[in-house]
């Protein structure tokens, strides 16, 4: 019937397969979770009894926060960095990781430098950041 090479080929075919339609799957699967991720220092953030629902005010507060926020990017934290829109708390650690190893900020320009922080990224938080010696 099949020789023993054209099993062979017939069972990669078949594994093969098997292996791309897991990965679709998976791909699907992982892009409908909401997964949030909760640390020590955004813990008392957090209040009871929140769902999310209201996320039109959510974004007015947040406007209203960012109105008068100006952050010295050689001087903040993963806090101060994280309010700023479009940067998390992962990115906001590699800001800080680039600035301790290869010193201060010389301009605003500067943190584009960071990985993570292209050109889309440093206009939305340009307005945000100062660069202070």
């Amino acid at each position: 019937m099949f020789t023993k090479q054209d099993q062979k080929v017939i069972l990669f075919l078949a594994v093969s397969a098997i292996f791309g339609a897991s990965i679709l799957i998976y791909k699907n699967y992982s892009n409908n979770l909401n997964i949030v991720s909760v640390s020590a220092e955004n813990v008392s953030s957090i209040k009871p009894n929140e769902s999310g629902a209201n996320k039109k005010s959510d974004k007015r507060e947040n406007n209203n926060e960012l109105q008068n926020l100006v952050i010295d990017i050689n001087k903040s934290g993963v806090q101060e960095f994280d309010k700023l829109p479009g940067i998390g708390p992962k990115t906001a650690k590699k800001i800080i990781d680039y600035r301790a190893k290869f010193g201060n900020f010389k301009v605003v320009d500067d943190i584009k430098k960071v990985p993570g922080i292209g050109e889309k990224s440093f206009e939305k938080i340009k307005p945000y950041i100062k660069c202070m010696p």
